[in-house]
């Protein structure tokens, strides 16, 4: 019988939780698994490699969640993830090889499947591995849902996790590449440009409607134009 006790769960953590996916995997997977596989795992493969101490990772399917307890190791990890894509967006020659991620934070209190004891739940605690894997708290739906607010390779940052951060402005969006030295955000808008073009002349083979193409490119120019909102 599925018996679960909440009353015997432990204090929930206070921490910064991100989402970030990649954009459009629908329509690319109905197009090529191949093609897919290559976006996803190296969106996976990006994440793991940017892994530092006090960062723990929940991958599901095109996406991962990220928490951690510490604002700085958050934002090291997204900017490592972000720097690792953004080269090889660059890089890539052909257009419909070219893949976009974006995400949010969010900060609240959530539970780690890891800490669920006996207590709670006899079942899941004697399978450590399958219960490593969940992850539930608030600030996993306001980043979800946040991520939406994201331009094209960017990060939108939830109220919740905003506090006197001056760095994001008021349209909610940090730009992560501001004082990473090898990065050229001018390069990534550009390609953005190029990429988004070829969307508009490949619209209909890639089911990607005209208003969103043109939404997604000018949020692009607008954030790696450098202006930030006052």
């Amino acid at each position: 019988m599925a018996y679960f006790d909440s009353r015997h769960l432990p204090n929930p953590s206070k921490e910064y939780v991100a989402w970030i996916d990649v954009m459009g995997i629908q329509s690319v997977m109905s197009r090529s698994i191949q093609v897919a596989a290559n976006f996803v795992f190296k969106l996976h493969i990006a994440a793991l490699e940017a892994m530092t101490d006090g960062i723990t990772l929940y991958p599901v399917m095109d996406g991962v969640y990220v928490t951690s307890q510490d604002k700085c190791s958050m934002e090291k990890f997204l900017r490592s993830m972000y720097s690792d894509l953004a080269k090889i967006f660059i890089e890539e020659g052909k257009e419909r090889f070219l893949f976009l991620i974006r995400g949010a934070i969010a900060y609240g209190e959530i539970y780690h499947g890891r800490d669920i004891g006996k207590k709670a739940s006899t079942t899941l605690s004697s399978s450590p591995e399958y219960q490593s894997h969940i992850l539930l708290g608030e600030p996993m739906i306001n980043a979800h849902l946040g991520e939406r607010g994201a331009p094209p390779f960017g990060i939108f940052v939830h109220p919740s996790a905003m506090g006197s951060d001056s760095s994001v402005g008021s349209d909610g969006w940090w730009r992560w590449f501001e004082g990473v030295k090898d990065i050229d955000r001018d390069a990534i808008g550009r390609k953005c440009s190029v990429y988004f073009n070829w969307c508009y002349e490949n619209r209909d083979d890639i089911r990607y409607d005209l208003d969103r193409i043109l939404v997604h490119k000018g949020l692009a120019e607008l954030y790696f134009a450098g202006r930030l909102v006052a």
